[in-house]
């Protein structure tokens, strides 16, 4: 159509990656299995590689795409869900919750062994309530849904 084949070529792209992504996760899941040494982490590894492929999967379902200009960012679909509107609202919440839950679970993860370098005899209880802290924007995820939600029908 009008758009010079944009959009295919972001869905051949997107495809292609959902692809690589799940492989390369599988190795990291397998490998992090066999290993003995990664004993503290092997849960941190498990959930980053379950939330990349499903973000994976869910940026390929909806192929978002996104204009910009001073005081405005809007995100449309393109994927085969584009015209349903029952599921692209799902999946585009479902979406933006994985990449604040994965940008949680990085700083979750700096918190604790920063902890552990700067008080290694802390206590453990401590630790993990202060580990926990980067998920509070996760959790006002769940209270407000209408900051990321899509327009309803009678904006659109």
């Amino acid at each position: 159509s009008g758009d010079g084949g944009f959009v295919l070529f972001h869905a051949i792209i997107s495809y292609s990656l959902l692809i690589i992504s799940i492989f390369l996760n599988t190795l990291v899941f397998v490998v992090v299995r066999i290993s003995r040494k990664i004993d503290g982490f092997r849960n941190v590894f498990y959930t980053y590689c379950v939330t990349n492929v499903l973000f994976s999967l869910l940026c390929s379902i909806t192929l978002t795409q996104w204009v910009n200009s001073n005081n405005l960012a809007v995100y449309f679909p393109t994927g085969p869900f584009a015209a349903n509107t029952f599921v692209t609202p799902i999946v585009f919440r479902s979406q933006s919750l994985i990449y604040m839950f994965v940008m949680s679970l990085v700083c979750s993860t700096f918190v604790y062994r920063y902890l552990k370098i700067i008080r290694p005899n802390t206590k453990e209880l401590r630790s993990k309530v202060l580990s926990s802290l980067p998920f509070f924007p996760v959790t006002l995820w769940f209270i407000d849904l209408k900051l990321i939600s899509l327009p309803d029908a009678k904006l659109r």
